[in-house]
């Protein structure tokens, strides 16, 4: 998933930790690639 969203393993699996925060452009690619809502995305940080 990290190579069709142009970014390192390394970066997502720090926001999978929690230590660093996903951007909301981020976030709009793991909706674009994993076919999720935003708002989907955004209710599960909650």
């Amino acid at each position: 998933m990290a190579e069709q969203m142009h970014l390192s393993q390394g970066y997502l699996s720090q926001i999978e930790v929690g230590t660093r925060v996903p951007s909301l452009r981020v976030l709009r690619l793991v909706a674009q690639t994993t076919g999720a809502k935003l708002s989907e995305l955004l209710d599960d940080a909650a």
